[in-house]
């Protein structure tokens, strides 16, 4: 009886995307960051909702990630005007209030999860918003 290995090549890591994470508290800010660099995104993040819309033209993310409940500014607001200023931007809008992730998906977010969650999930919710 003969044997035959096949070796294949190693994966390529699968590619990011340019995000813009908003999130004010710190913590959440830190260990979403160092997820979302872990699989393989570059990331930008702010603990201010305003920089959002500051910080789009610039930096043209093909994601923003936002809390919806932000202390500076209505992020329903702010989404609405990302998707005027840059009409093929992803907006992931997160919440633990169903009623607001309810509204975040009819007023321009393009997908909505609900909080608690992990970096894993959010690394899907970011992938199937850009298929």
């Amino acid at each position: 009886m003969t044997f035959k290995w096949i070796l294949s090549k190693p994966r390529a890591p699968v590619p990011g995307y340019r995000v813009l994470l908003i999130e004010d508290n710190p913590l959440k800010l830190e260990y979403l960051e160092d997820d979302l660099r872990h699989m393989g995104h570059q990331v930008l993040s702010s603990p201010h909702g305003e920089d959002a819309i500051r910080l789009t033209p610039l930096l043209d993310p093909d994601v923003v990630i936002t809390d919806i409940v932000m202390p500076d500014i209505d992020m329903l607001e702010v989404m609405a005007e990302l998707h005027r200023i840059r009409p093929r931007i992803k907006v992931i809008a997160v919440s633990g209030n169903p009623y607001l992730l309810t509204l975040a998906a009819t007023r321009g977010a393009d997908r909505v999860l609900s909080k608690p969650f992990d970096g894993r999930a959010l690394d899907v919710l970011i992938r199937s918003a850009m298929q």
